[in-house]
């Protein structure tokens, strides 16, 4: 999920995440721990991750305790006992020495993505403030930019909408067979279709992954004349010569397709 970092999302997923060990795993015995991952993409937003994993059999009451929990917190927000762990946290935090050594290497990052960093006596100062409808607002915000990932036939939650796997159409055009097909009436091999409008790569099943040229976010072309593209929806195809026939023809109908404004020359190293 994404959030504005000054929301101080990640604060209402540790608790999030704490209450959820708690009932999963020493109440339950379903689960053994709980996994976040916070990363700055700007001076303004932030990624955030959190998961967890279970036996095959746990799966279903695995992931109904764990969105139930973040669906709590996006109503209540923490408790008043929560804060004050939480405070007492980042106390015993900062008075680590081992914390100045973090706190440097984040600065220098905040620094060269120009977000201005808060000391820790900032920080201190505004958890001090932080209220539960803050949290839970800043939460259900948050909820609506996420992406749920359960493993293969799992229980598809109430309110969650699926995410495709694949394009809903392919493109037409010049239709390149892989080169590990070496006849027609070989095994079955993925196909690559370039047009005028995009490329279309297409699995055995017929299971499509389309990149149109004018949803193009970015091409990446390589030294070695490889061309990396990704659509604003974020679907990826990668256009290796070598694993079609007539891959060359393949890649230099492309590369002179490809918008120049969104197109990356990576240099020869």
């Amino acid at each position: 999920m994404l959030s504005e970092r000054d929301d101080w999302l990640n604060l209402s997923l540790r608790i999030a995440a704490v209450r959820i060990h708690h009932q999963l795993r020493f109440r339950d015995g379903l689960t053994y721990s709980i996994s976040m991952d916070y990363q700055p993409i700007s001076a303004t937003r932030a990624h955030h991750a959190v998961w967890t994993a279970s036996l095959p059999e746990h799966g279903a009451a695995v992931q109904r305790g764990f969105v139930e929990a973040l669906e709590e917190m996006a109503r209540t927000g923490p408790t008043p006992e929560e804060f004050d762990e939480a405070r007492r946290d980042m106390t015993r935090s900062h008075a680590d020495p081992d914390w100045a050594t973090g706190y440097l290497d984040r600065a220098a990052h905040n620094e060269l993505i120009g977000y201005a960093a808060r000391g820790p006596e900032d920080s201190e100062r505004e958890l001090e403030s932080m209220t539960a409808e803050r949290c839970a607002a800043t939460m259900t915000a948050a909820l609506q930019t996420s992406l749920l990932m359960i493993p293969e036939g799992g229980v598809h939650p109430e309110g969650w909408h699926g995410y495709p796997a694949f394009s809903s159409t392919a493109l037409r055009g010049r239709r390149y067979r892989a080169t590990a097909q070496r006849y027609p009436w070989s095994k079955k091999m993925p196909e690559l279709i370039v047009s005028d409008e995009g490329v279309s790569w297409v699995s055995p099943s017929g299971n499509t992954v389309t990149v149109s040229y004018a949803d193009c976010a970015v091409a990446a072309v390589y030294p070695s004349g490889d061309i990396h593209l990704i659509g604003e929806d974020g679907f990826v195809v990668w256009i290796r010569a070598g694993e079609w026939r007539n891959g060359d023809r393949a890649a230099v109908s492309v590369r002179n397709a490809l918008p120049d404004d969104r197109t990356v020359v990576l240099p020869a190293r």
